[in-house]
């Protein structure tokens, strides 16, 4: 929706609209109007996430830097993800974050990544991106070692999270002695080997090992393929998290809330 002002007998279309606060213009991203006691929706920037395609790129800052990130699913996954997974899945598309999984014999759950994820890398997301961010459950093995299949937790038994790693199973692979977490992304539903594929490898959630041991995981070679390796090794991290699908996105490709 637009807004048009007159000028020499023509309306000129508005590409953006701005409000001061505080001695500063302030982008306007919606503009309401009374209508029969109602609000009625007459000005908005953008266009909403879920009018973004599968395998688009959007941006936001992290630690002050102006971060890629892949649209990788629209909706929800499956059934075994909890309701509040639903709305544009994003995968960051950086190289900058880096470090090992370390699971001490725990998992993904209690693991250096997701505390690491969720404490240092979710602080330095865009202030005004923060509160966007969905908290969501998502399907992981849930025991500390040696699970069995009945042992994975799904639903509204997921586990609780903002910014979390990609399981083998939402890439669309698979690997010997490795759990199935979740199901595969839009993304990876085609050409997965090729759309895996990165500058460097990276981590996933998913625990693995010769009939599971906490000491390894699995991860993607920068050629796609999935391997598993000792959780203190050091690879980069790609995390996805969750945006609602109204969230807005400017003409640059910016999210704008």
């Amino acid at each position: 929706m637009s807004i048009y002002l007159g000028a020499g007998s023509t309306a000129h279309k508005m590409s953006k609209l701005y409000v001061g606060v505080g001695g500063q213009a302030r982008q306007v991203k919606k503009m309401y109007v009374g209508v029969d006691c109602q609000a009625r929706l007459v000005y908005q920037s953008g266009k909403p996430l879920e009018n973004k395609p599968v395998g688009e790129k959007v941006f936001f800052d992290v630690n002050n830097i102006r971060t890629e990130w892949i649209i990788v699913h629209q909706g929800l996954p499956g059934d075994m993800y909890d309701a509040s997974c639903f709305g544009t899945w994003l995968l960051c598309n950086s190289t900058r974050f880096t470090g090992s999984y370390k699971s001490s014999g725990t998992g993904y759950a209690n693991s250096d990544s997701r505390i690491y994820l969720e404490d240092t890398f979710f602080g330095m997301i865009q202030a005004d991106i923060k509160p966007l961010i969905k908290q969501v459950r998502v399907p992981y093995m849930g025991t500390d070692s040696f699970p069995m299949e009945e042992d994975r937790k799904e639903g509204a038994d997921g586990m609780v999270t903002k910014v979390f790693l990609p399981s083998i199973t939402e890439l669309n692979g698979t690997l010997d002695s490795a759990y199935e977490e979740g199901a595969a992304l839009s993304y990876f539903r085609t050409e997965a080997t090729a759309r895996r594929k990165w500058s460097r490898p990276y981590w996933t959630r998913t625990p693995t090992g010769g009939g599971w041991t906490p000491s390894n995981a699995a991860y993607v070679a920068a050629d796609g393929t999935l391997k598993r390796n000792k959780t203190n090794s050091s690879y980069s991290y790609r995390p996805i998290l969750v945006l609602p699908q109204e969230v807005l996105v400017d003409e640059s490709g910016n999210v704008i809330g």
